[in-house]
C-alpha cells in the first residue's frame, strides 16, 4: 500500500473521499497542458496516443511557437478510456518532443 503523509485524524476524517485519480477521471472531461518542441509529428503522436486509449478529443488549442516551443492544451472525454489516465499521461510524457505535461482540469 502507498503511504500518505497526513495525520491519522485527517485520514479518518477524509478517508471516504480519497480515491485514485483514474477512478475520479473515468467518464469525465480532462484537460491537459503541454509544452512541445515545434517539430513535425510531435502533436500528432500525442493525439494518436489519446486515440489508442480511446479518449475522445474535444478541443485542441495551440499557441504560436516561441523559441522552438509551443504551448498546447487538449481537452478530451474519458468515458471509453482503456487503462487509466495516469498511464496515458506517463506514456505521453516519454514521447519525443514533449517538454512538459500536466493535468489542468477535470470536469
Amino acid at each position: 500500500s502507498k503511504i500518505a503523509k497526513m495525520s491519522r485524524s485527517a485520514f479518518y476524517k477524509y478517508k471516504d473521499y480519497i480515491f485514485p485519480f483514474y477512478e475520479a477521471s473515468h467518464g469525465k472531461i480532462v484537460s491537459i497542458s503541454l509544452i512541445l518542441k515545434h517539430e513535425p509529428g510531435v502533436l500528432s503522436g500525442i493525439l494518436d496516443e489519446i486515440a489508442r486509449s480511446f479518449g475522445n478529443v474535444l478541443t485542441i488549442n495551440q499557441n504560436i511557437p516561441i523559441q522552438g516551443l509551443a504551448n498546447v492544451t487538449i481537452s478530451f472525454e474519458t468515458g471509453n478510456l482503456v487503462g487509466n489516465i495516469e498511464e496515458m499521461i506517463n506514456t505521453i510524457k516519454k514521447k519525443s518532443g514533449v517538454q512538459k505535461i500536466e493535468i489542468i482540469a477535470q470536469e
